[in-house]
């Protein structure tokens, strides 16, 4: 059953149109992340189911109720909403102590001021911060007071909590704690959440689906595996972190794995995704950089696919990693080690190397709708590269030979 019911949902301001046309149902009990930049519109989604926000079309359905419905000129007003919310900024009472702050929904609901303190008290066990009751919010630390603003919408207990972003005011390892501590409360509540960030590691690691959000759209909407391993677009897939996209076209589809070959290539690649492309199409071949792995088997040897002659143009210390941009069949592409894997001499700055594609690792993207992808075929092969090694200089060495098994 859809607790959050969203249907063709827009707002606009002025000429900009921030949210366009988004729908999204939310089961019973499910944590759904609302994930993508600053202005795609996330948050002011978030803040019509609210209703922070009026909509301008569309509808919103909460629970067996209608809360917006704009074509009858119908908004019911937030207070009347069973919702929670966590904003960005916590928004505590600065003058009021720790249980004050939490009971204080209870207390507009008038409860009797006994049992108000007792749900509370059951709100602050739950988020770890049982025995601060009495301290001032203004003495806690910002993962403390973001535990007593969470503690605060769960005490009424909604059918839908909402969260704006409740971790980026907090430093690497708090965020980290925190992500923890939020997923263990929904798996604890099984409440319905519903979540904006711009963080994929906190969309990936708490949510059962999320909703990748651009220009106010919602372009892809899957489990985090589904998301992250098939991106519908070539832009889901540069925001999600594929360093490496090349164009290219599909030469053959079977049962277990494609054959695909990347414009301005002698040879072709294999992939083991599923593909929802046929032999032909045109596609964006997608690859991670930790796909990219450094070999000591010869480029042409047949018992292992996606063997590249390359050459290391320029490597990067990033401390846990090494960065190596290199080249093959004249594209720049980018392959990240980890440091602990750094021993192979092939993997220095300037030499030549033989490198590995995991084939399980290259997502083959539709590109038939995308006339970038044709203006990218009629490039040049050492211009098709996206990502840090596409500002290589057109006068650096490329791979000679370039053989792939």
């Amino acid at each position: 059953m859809s607790i959050v019911s969203i249907g063709g949902l827009t707002k606009r301001y002025g000429d900009v149109t921030a949210v366009d046309r988004v729908s999204l149902d939310i089961g019973d009990g499910e944590f759904v992340a609302l994930l993508g930049p600053s202005g795609c519109g996330k948050t002011t989604t978030l803040r019509c189911v609210a209703g922070l926000e009026s909509p301008d079309e569309g509808t919103i359905r909460l629970g067996a109720g209608t809360v917006v419905d704009r074509s009858r000129g119908y908004e019911l007003p937030p207070h009347k909403r069973d919702i929670g919310m966590v904003f960005q900024s916590y928004a505590l009472w600065p003058h009021m102590s720790v249980i004050q702050n939490v009971s204080y929904p209870l207390r507009l609901k008038r409860q009797r001021k006994p049992a108000a303190r007792a749900k509370a008290m059951e709100a602050l066990e739950l988020v770890g911060l049982a025995g601060y009751e009495s301290r001032s919010v203004s003495a806690l630390s910002g993962g403390q007071q973001q535990r007593v603003a969470l503690a605060r919408a769960l005490v009424r207990e909604p059918s839908v909590l909402l969260l704006d972003e409740p971790l980026s005011n907090l430093d690497a390892a708090l965020r980290t704690q925190m992500r923890v501590e939020l997923k263990r409360i929904h798996e604890q509540t099984r409440s319905t959440m519903v979540y904006v960030t711009h963080d994929q590691e906190e969309a990936v690691s708490m949510s059962d689906r999320i909703a990748v959000m651009h220009d106010g759209r919602a372009v892809q909407i899957g489990s985090p595996r589904d998301v992250f391993d098939e991106p519908s677009s070539r832009w889901v897939a540069e925001f999600l972190g594929y360093e490496n996209i090349l164009p290219g076209r599909i030469e053959s589809v079977g049962d277990a794995s494609a054959r695909v070959r990347p414009d301005g290539w002698d040879t072709s690649l294999t992939s083991t995704r599923t593909t929802r492309c046929s032999a032909g199409d045109r596609v964006w071949i997608a690859i991670r950089s930790t796909a990219i792995a450094f070999d000591d088997a010869p480029a042409d040897s047949q018992d292992r696919p996606n063997l590249l002659d390359a050459k290391v143009l320029r490597s990067t210390f990033l401390g846990t990693a090494f960065e190596h941009e290199v080249a093959a069949f004249g594209s720049h592409l980018v392959a990240k080690q980890i440091t602990a894997e750094q021993s192979s001499p092939a993997a220095s700055q300037g030499t030549d190397a033989v490198v590995r594609i995991e084939p399980g690792q290259i997502a083959l993207i539709p590109a038939a709708d995308d006339p970038a992808a044709d203006e990218a075929g009629r490039r040049p092969a050492n211009e098709a590269a996206t990502g840090p090694a596409a500002d290589a200089t057109a006068d650096e060495p490329v791979a000679g030979g370039g053989r792939v098994s």
